[in-house]
Parts: C-alpha cells; sequence; structure tokens
C-alpha cells in the first residue's frame, strides 16, 4: 500500500516496527493457510487496513449479490475482527460470529474482544464452531444472539463467566 493510502493510520507507522510487520502483503505472516484457502468463484478481499470493509469494495460486492447474512471468522479478535464486524453491522449486515474460529494473541484479549462485540451485534449471534457447521450445510442450528444493545456489563471479575455461557 502506498503511504498516502494510509492517511490517518499514520500514527500506527510511527511505532510498528519490523517484529510486528509479520501480516504485510506477502510476507509468511500473511499467507492463507490451506484449510481455509480461497476456493474457485470466493471473493478475495486484499485489505490494508484492521476492517475488511475499509476502502474495499466488500460491502458493495455483497450488496450485488444480495446477501445480508455474514458468518464471520478470523484474528485478531480485538482488532481486526472487531473492525470488520462493527463495520459490517453499521452497514445493515446480520453478523453471525464463530466462536472458535476467532484468536488473538491472548485469551484475554479474545474474550474481551469477543464480548464486546457480543454487545452491539444488533440481531447477529456468536456460534460455536458445530452450530456454524450447521448453518454453512442449511440445516437448523442454534445460538447466542444479541437481543438489545450492551447485554453484557462485564467486569474483569465476569468476563470468563460470560464468554463461556456464550
Amino acid at each position: 500500500m502506498r503511504p498516502e493510502e494510509r492517511a490517518g493510520y499514520a500514527r500506527q507507522e510511527e511505532i510498528l516496527t519490523e517484529e510486528f510487520r509479520s501480516a504485510v502483503a506477502g510476507s509468511e505472516g500473511a499467507a492463507i493457510c490451506a484449510e481455509v484457502a480461497a476456493a474457485s468463484g470466493d471473493i478475495v478481499i486484499h485489505k490494508h487496513w484492521p476492517s475488511a470493509f475499509r476502502r474495499t469494495d466488500l460491502s458493495q460486492r455483497l450488496a450485488r449479490l444480495g446477501i445480508e447474512n455474514l458468518m464471520v471468522a478470523g484474528v485478531l479478535t480485538d482488532s481486526c475482527v472487531t473492525a470488520s464486524v462493527f463495520d459490517a453491522v453499521y452497514q445493515g449486515f446480520r453478523v453471525w460470529l464463530v466462536k472458535e474460529a476467532c484468536g488473538s494473541m491472548t485469551e484475554a484479549m479474545h474474550r474481551t474482544g469477543m464480548l464486546d462485540m457480543a454487545n452491539r451485534l444488533y440481531g447477529g449471534s456468536i456460534l460455536r464452531l458445530p452450530e456454524a457447521l450447521k448453518a454453512l450445510a442449511g440445516q437448523p442450528f442454534g445460538g447466542w444472539r444479541c437481543t438489545r444493545p450492551v447485554e453484557f456489563a462485564y467486569t474483569l471479575e465476569s468476563v470468563d463467566r460470560i464468554y463461556e455461557a456464550l
């Protein structure tokens, strides 16, 4: 990405050392593992920001296809996944977030990121992996569903209990 395309993201550039550039396009850290590699006909978005929606045509592509529901997985839960999920929700998509298919640098970062998103899924849901697989197969499925804003006013002491209940 050219420097001018990262306007507004300059503060990160000031502190981003080489050790943290592992997910830069072309690096080993940015490689897509075989288990989730794109299949023929899949939409592939090359993102340059934490959100897959920022400065990409993802929203327009999904709209043209009539897609309203998104099943989301990824890393880092508390950064890229959160940014993408919030952008999706704010653009009118219903998000089905797969609990075991997200991760972060620490379990605490992952869990609090998941709870932050759960509080604002607005009609979306947190799915456990077996339920996500049922949904993808067109079978009936269930999961925790967001029914109101900020359903979980969690504390450091309650994060684990609430997360496990999702």
